[in-house]
């Protein structure tokens, strides 16, 4: 096979594209090194924010379905609002300061079990549920006294 010999104008243009191409690509990485630090360096605390913030999201859901009846007419489901008391073991500092008065607001019934099922917890953002069916009463305490649960504060 022969080879083939460019004439040096055609060698310098190819050359001179061949600059542009790669000028072009540096010039595009360096545009998106400098996003990515601006993003992940300057602006991290914002985003932190929007993360903290996205953890946790309680949306309420109302029932919208009523009483349920049978064909004659006969009641079979009642919608009654139940609630129940959860806790995320990450955002305590310490859980059993934090259960000492959770069972001084609310009764529980299975203390050294919750008190196990903390110590024994592996996912610091799980929830493990403290008591089904709260009344109204307790539902008063427990938010009345939220700040003071999580972290000290003073009366």
């Amino acid at each position: 096979m022969k080879a083939r010999y460019f004439p040096a104008e055609e060698t310098q243009e190819i050359q001179t594209r061949a600059y542009w191409f790669f000028g072009f690509i540096a010039t595009v990485l360096i545009v998106y090194l400098f996003r990515a630090y601006d993003l992940q360096i300057n602006q991290k605390s914002y985003f932190e924010g929007l993360a903290e913030s996205n953890r946790m999201r309680v949306v309420p859901i109302p029932a919208s379905r009523g009483i349920i009846f049978d064909r004659h007419g006969i009641p079979l489901v009642n919608n009654i609002p139940s609630f129940n008391l959860y806790a995320v073991h990450g955002d305590m500092q310490d859980p059993e300061k934090v259960l000492t008065r959770l069972a001084g607001l609310v009764s529980i019934d299975a203390l050294p079990r919750l008190r196990k099922e903390f110590l024994d917890k592996k996912d610091p953002y799980g929830t493990i549920k403290i008591k089904e069916n709260l009344s109204l009463a307790e539902i008063a305490k427990v938010d009345s006294t939220q700040c003071c649960l999580w972290a000290p504060c003073s009366p």
